[in-house]
């Protein structure tokens, strides 16, 4: 109940809230889902609630256009969570929260990738829990 929550249900359709917990009948309509720890993204508009805002690091964060059905996942090395959203905001995302991030923050892009090199991105440590997304391949 103390998280913020990216689930999504059978239709694939994403819910995130701006607010932590939440109900037993969206918890039953979740497929999977993955908890997050500050909201940093609402609206399109960037929180600046505290010095945190400012201090650059790694950072691991997902975003979405929700509506749109767009997922967003973004890795930093050496960024403000400000830095972060700012730029996801930007490239159309609405909502959003970071991840765990320090030495934790990691990507890789699969062997099937197209546009973008598979390959580790950034990170170096293996971590317990991780976020993935498994598209369909392009025509």
């Amino acid at each position: 109940d103390d998280t913020y929550l990216l689930w999504f249900d059978d239709q694939l359709t994403p819910h995130l809230r701006p607010f932590k917990g939440f109900s037993d009948a969206e918890l039953a309509m979740a497929k999977w889902g993955i908890g997050g720890q500050d909201f940093w993204l609402q609206d399109g508009k960037v929180w600046f609630g505290n010095r945190r805002c400012y201090i650059p690091d790694a950072q691991t964060a997902v975003a979405g256009d929700l509506p749109r059905k767009l997922l967003f996942l973004a890795v930093g090395t050496h960024l403000s969570p400000n830095m972060m959203f700012q730029t996801l905001a930007d490239l159309g995302a609405r909502d959003g929260m970071l991840l765990d991030g320090g030495s934790s923050s990691s990507m890789a892009i699969g062997t099937g990738a197209r546009v973008v090199s598979p390959g580790t991105v950034y990170g170096w440590r293996p971590v317990a829990t991780q976020f993935g997304i498994r598209a369909e391949p392009l025509r």
